[in-house]
């Protein structure tokens, strides 16, 4: 939305034209993602939004043609960012001490979207990207200290703590972590920036667009540094050498809902 709107004003479309590309584009895109969504519902939303804008004939044909153009390239992009690739078992490595394992609930054999470090980002990496250290190895005394840390810190949670990660939690409204993301934006950057920024769509899409990129990225970073490691979680490390009950304040549901959530993208 924010692409197609931003080019929509580079050839000196008035801000309703340029929103309407913007909403075209994002009804195209939704279209490829939700394959399955009721016939018609996602055009109907578009002309819903379209009978909002007051424009003429020929500028409504320039601002569908333009949104075409914008979804196509992202689409496009999508086929080819490398997110389709699908993991090979044989690709995880030999068994070493505090090797990534089935964790309680799921249980699951082996991480989710294994190649997403090899995905394309939106921002090219700096040559000089920081490189973390090797995570540590159990029985070392960094291990040991990492462990414990969050153990005690586990039993002696602050509301504010508490609150924090329930926020954050998948369950507060959302089956994707992204999802999470996209409802603070909104309710901590836009619903609280100034009124005349606020009902600026431009200003809305770009706050939405730049979350989105540093969010992506960030992902495809930390996996790279995940799957280059496949270090445990503190969970396996807790459970085997402190607690064999212990279980983190947001897990089953949390758990489930990222797992449900990533099966449903791979089946779009």
């Amino acid at each position: 939305m924010n692409d197609a709107y931003f080019h929509a004003t580079q050839i000196n479309a008035h801000s309703a034209l340029a929103e309407l590309a913007a909403h075209r584009a994002a009804s195209l895109v939704l279209q490829h993602f939700y394959p399955n969504e009721t016939a018609g519902n996602i055009d109907a939303q578009y002309a819903w939004m379209r009978a909002q804008i007051i424009t003429d004939e020929e500028s409504e044909a320039i601002a569908y043609t333009l949104g075409q153009q914008i979804a196509t390239a992202v689409i496009t992009r999508s086929m080819q960012d490398g997110a389709g690739r699908t993991w090979p078992i044989h690709s995880r490595p030999k068994y070493f001490s505090g090797i990534w394992q089935a964790s309680y609930p799921l249980y699951s054999v082996n991480p989710t979207e294994a190649y997403a470090g090899e995905w394309q980002p939106w921002i090219k990496p700096s040559p000089n990207r920081y490189e973390p250290p090797t995570a540590a190895r159990p029985k070392s005394s960094q291990h040991s200290s990492e462990t414990q840390q969050v153990w005690e810190v586990s039993k002696h949670l602050s509301a504010a703590q508490r609150q924090a990660a329930l926020d954050w939690n998948l369950d507060s409204g959302s089956v994707t972590p992204a999802g999470v993301w996209m409802q603070h934006t909104v309710k901590n950057l836009i619903n609280k920036s100034e009124p005349e920024q606020r009902h600026q769509f431009a200003t809305c899409a770009t706050m939405l667009a730049t979350v989105s990129v540093a969010m992506q990225d960030a992902l495809i970073a930390c996996w790279r540094i995940k799957f280059r490691d496949w270090s445990e979680r503190p969970i396996t490390a807790i459970r085997r050498d402190l607690d064999k009950t212990f279980t983190p304040l947001v897990s089953h549901r949390h758990f489930l809902a990222t797992f449900l959530g990533m099966r449903l993208c791979r089946l779009r």
